[in-house]
């Protein structure tokens, strides 16, 4: 499912889900608004291992510390693009696992 051809007022949370479940580089199509911590898990959770971690499509201004502890959980890759202030002991020791 491209979200390309989806008009911003269509747009969901199960749209987003489809999307970058089908394809995690979706998330650099999702509006901002539509990135919940779920939708970022869903999009790290179905990356291949040897990609880089979607993480990097998702805006910093949207990387809370709720966002990247999914992330770091699902991709041991990511705390790298977790913004320095919210690397705290607990996201790394996830990252670890």
């Amino acid at each position: 499912m491209s979200l390309v051809a989806v008009p911003e007022l269509v747009l969901s949370t199960e749209i987003g889900l489809a999307a970058v479940s089908a394809d995690p580089e979706a998330l650099k199509l999702v509006p901002e608004w539509l990135l919940t911590p779920k939708l970022v898990a869903e999009a790290c959770a179905t990356a291949d291992e040897e990609a880089p971690s979607p993480l990097r499509l998702v805006p910093a201004s949207v990387r809370t510390s709720a966002v990247c502890m999914v992330a770091v959980q699902e991709n041991g890759r990511a705390p790298s693009l977790v913004p320095e202030a919210l690397r705290t002991e607990d996201l790394c020791r996830d990252a670890l696992r």
